[in-house]
């Protein structure tokens, strides 16, 4: 479930970029993380800013784009979540 009220598009990003550059053999993002619910997940190539985002709900969808750059490789994965019924 989504912790209610605790986690927006903008967090979650930054949240999934830091993990990245912690992990073995990183060099960080290959590509600027995507991290869109509800209707902004229509939209391409969008990536939340600090002063525009949304907040994660169980009514919505949440589309999630990122990818890491490694020592012998780049990764690019895209997942479509939704928590409620």
């Amino acid at each position: 479930n989504v912790p209610k009220g605790t986690v927006d598009e903008f967090s979650g990003a930054q949240w999934l970029d830091q993990f990245r550059r912690e992990e073995a053999f990183s060099s960080g993002p290959s590509f600027e993380t995507i991290s869109a619910s509800g209707l902004n997940a229509a939209l391409a190539h969008y990536s939340p800013t600090k002063e525009q985002h949304r907040k994660l709900s169980s009514d919505e969808m949440y589309l999630l784009d990122s990818g890491g750059q490694y020592w012998d490789g780049t990764t690019d994965i895209t997942r479509t979540i939704h928590w409620g019924t």
